[in-house]
């Protein structure tokens, strides 16, 4: 049995639809609902990533100056930010699975759904994270990791959630690296 990331994130999508967790009627442009996710005062923002497989997941250390200064930073403030992988099941069936993002907590996919946080909260931990990304998200692809994320927020009346991407969310926000970390090497 083989899948990709990719693979993983559609199963999520489709997973949270048929379960009613995930709303996908987009408004008419991506700044627009990006706005509208912003504005809603009782909104709980949460962030995934996916990646293809649990082995996988040490790739995201390649996207940062220092993964460890950024894990130290924001290991006790991750409970929204979340990893979401794929496993071969007993049942020779494609499984999702999950974690924070740097405490590395397992937690369910239904959990994720109730674990966001109020908007400023959320801004304030995305500046400090992208803040200690790479500019391309390292690797030697050069493709920017923050296209390839997933902002949610939850409407506390509806318990649904609506989607952007990483990037989206960003723009909408202008929120941009405040500085470039630089650290020496010791020979």
């Amino acid at each position: 049995m083989k899948w990709w990331e990719k693979t993983v994130e559609y199963l999520f999508v489709i997973n949270s639809v048929r379960k009613n967790q995930l709303n996908l009627s987009p408004l008419d442009g991506k700044h627009e609902l990006a706005g509208d996710l912003i504005a809603a005062s009782n909104a709980m923002f949460f962030l995934v990533e996916f990646k293809a497989n649990y082995s996988a997941i040490i790739s995201e250390q390649e996207k940062f100056f220092r993964y460890d200064l950024a894990r130290n930073a924001l290991n006790d403030r991750d409970q929204h930010h979340f990893i979401v992988y794929g496993e071969k099941s007993e049942h020779n069936t494609l499984e999702l699975k999950a974690q924070t993002y740097f405490s590395q907590t397992e937690t369910s996919i239904d959990a994720i759904f109730v674990s966001g946080i109020d908007v400023c909260s959320f801004k304030n931990y995305l500046q400090e994270y992208i803040d200690f990304k790479l500019p391309t998200g390292g690797g030697p692809s050069g493709v920017n990791p923050l296209n390839f994320g997933m902002v949610a927020a939850v409407d506390n009346t509806t318990g649904k959630a609506n989607t952007i991407s990483v990037e989206e969310f960003l723009i909408t926000l202008k929120l941009t690296k405040k500085q470039t970390k630089s650290f020496t090497l010791g020979m």
